[in-house]
């Protein structure tokens, strides 16, 4: 997830602005949904996966949960089940997919849990500070006034740990992250091709195309070769008959 924010490596002093003084552009608002958005959809691609491969086992899981109590449930559930398939080009992506959807899932959960603030010290971006790091904070501030054993270099120490914790977050980490869930979600819905596909031959040509775009064909020893390609469109359709 490191990759999507930078930190604050040098200095001891921060000035923030935040609640009714944050200042944020609306090209970072806008891009900050659509990571939301994109988390979501990516999610329930990877269950409707797990769904589609082992529903027969999935019961027993599912009520052992019960019906997911918390996010954080559903998040482990589709990230740590055991997910395997006799395909092993499938089996390699989905995993891949997996993984990338794991990263950008907690930057996701930066964006929508952590307190936004910004600085004239970082202009061009939006900090963002855990309530867990704000609580300890607090809390060293606190043992300013009520504990007379707790010195200054005690809260100069904790202020600086803040800083140093303190997440950074460009436009240009947001357009990361949006570029890598756009990944994530062509992976699964081809995976769902595949899946979904009856036709041996169109099956094969959606496979093939985790070989041949830049994307996932470094994941495999034999990519596709230089100017090969992959055509696949797919639809589903049912008629349902009233009785």
């Amino acid at each position: 997830m490191a990759k999507y924010f930078d930190t604050i490596t040098e200095g001891t002093n921060l000035n923030r602005n935040i609640g009714a003084s944050l200042v944020v552009a609306p090209e970072f608002q806008l891009m900050s949904s659509i990571v939301l958005s994109q988390c979501t959809f990516a999610q329930s691609l990877i269950q409707q996966i797990i769904y589609t491969t082992h529903g027969d086992q999935l019961v027993d899981a599912k009520r052992a949960l019960k019906d997911f109590p918390n996010p954080k449930s559903r998040f482990d559930f589709l990230c740590d089940f055991p997910y395997t398939d006799a395909d092993p080009i499938i089996a390699r992506v989905f995993q891949f997919a997996r993984t990338l959807f794991r990263e950008i899932y907690e930057f996701r959960n930066v964006l929508a849990h952590e307190n936004w603030s910004s600085s004239e010290q970082f202009p061009d971006a939006v900090l963002f500070s855990s309530l867990d790091d704000e609580s300890r904070l607090l809390l060293m501030s606190g043992k300013l006034w009520y504990i007379e054993e707790t010195t200054p270099q005690q809260i100069f120490d904790a202020a600086v740990r803040f800083i140093r914790n303190a997440k950074i977050v460009t436009v240009a980490h947001l357009d990361a992250a949006i570029r890598d869930a756009e990944l994530c979600s062509w992976v699964l819905m081809n995976i769902n091709n595949v899946l979904n596909e009856a036709d041996a031959d169109r099956k094969e040509e959606a496979r093939k195309a985790f070989r041949v775009y830049g994307g996932t064909s470094h994941l495999f020893d034999n990519p596709a070769g230089e100017g090969e390609t992959a055509d696949y469109s797919g639809s589903k359709s049912k008629t349902i008959t009233e009785p």
